[in-house]
């Protein structure tokens, strides 16, 4: 049994928790992709079913279309992918929740989680980063969901990058250079059709706009507009100096960057540490 998260490149068992089914691959896509080929262990989980997503489908139908999709999505990079299945929009930090959430970690025994922010506009956000901040002590208590065998380490935890400014602005401790994983990153978008092309377009009101669906180019250029019109400024933009302090003059060209904060409830990764997390990415 470990007793200690594994930090190596190739070794590590990364566990990626949205509270919706394209959460994982819009905000980190990219830094998943490296992960895999590097030969690490990528696993995405979402704490809902992803069942109100949709602005005509019942919940039943749009629930068994997002999970063909989140399959097609983990496929690309060869990742595994699981839902908890609560009911998206629903969401609540209870001890249910909080429970099947302790034993799917402990029978994963990831080495690093990583997820949003507790401070988000949608409260199915909000309450997977509390599920997973509740979770992180328990995970090493034995009496808690004793039918799974207690962790003897916490994990690293990190949050993905966002704009929020109440209560403080996300401080990333890191940024990685996406610009050669950014097209598998759009695969794996492209394959939640029901959200890229149909949900999203319909809430911000372009939806007679989307390509058709024999369009494939087209909407490829769709989403990767998508993508970049909810990311402006760039995180490479914002975190410039990160990214100089990890790769030096090239740092200069880097177009699309992907950053992380390190979650003070996880494993307290010392400055060595930290590098050795990300090396090779």
């Amino acid at each position: 049994m470990k007793n200690r998260p594994v930090l190596e490149a190739g070794r590590r068992s990364i566990l990626c928790i949205g509270a919706h089914p394209d959460d994982c691959e819009f905000r980190v896509g990219g830094s998943m992709a490296l992960w895999a080929a590097l030969g690490d262990t990528v696993t995405i989980l979402s704490i809902t079913d992803g069942s109100s997503g949709t602005f005509e489908l019942p919940r039943e139908e749009i629930a068994r279309r997002r999970r063909d999709e989140a399959l097609r999505a983990a496929g690309v990079i060869g990742a595994d992918s699981y839902t908890l299945g609560r009911p998206d929009g629903l969401l609540e930090p209870d001890i249910g929740s909080r429970t099947e959430l302790i034993r799917f970690i402990r029978t994963l025994e990831p080495d690093v989680i990583v997820t949003n922010r507790p401070n988000d506009y949608h409260p199915d956000h909000r309450y997977t980063a509390q599920l997973v901040q509740d979770a992180s002590y328990m995970l090493q208590v034995p009496n808690v969901a004793p039918e799974t065998r207690p962790l003897r380490y916490v994990p690293v935890i990190m949050y993905w990058g966002d704009s929020f400014v109440n209560p403080y602005r996300f401080t990333p401790s890191t940024a990685v250079d996406i610009d050669s994983a950014l097209e598998r990153k759009i695969d794996m978008l492209c394959c939640h059709e029901s959200q890229m092309f149909e949900w999203l377009p319909w809430v911000d009101g372009t939806i007679d706009t989307v390509p058709p669906a024999g369009d494939r180019e087209g909407r490829r250029k769709w989403v990767l507009d998508l993508y970049k019109r909810r990311a402006v400024p760039t995180y490479a933009e914002r975190y410039r100096d990160l990214l100089r302090s990890r790769y030096g003059e090239r740092a200069d060209g880097i177009v699309e960057a992907e950053a992380f904060e390190i979650c003070e409830y996880g494993y307290r990764l010392s400055r060595a540490e930290l590098e050795l997390l990300f090396s090779g990415v």
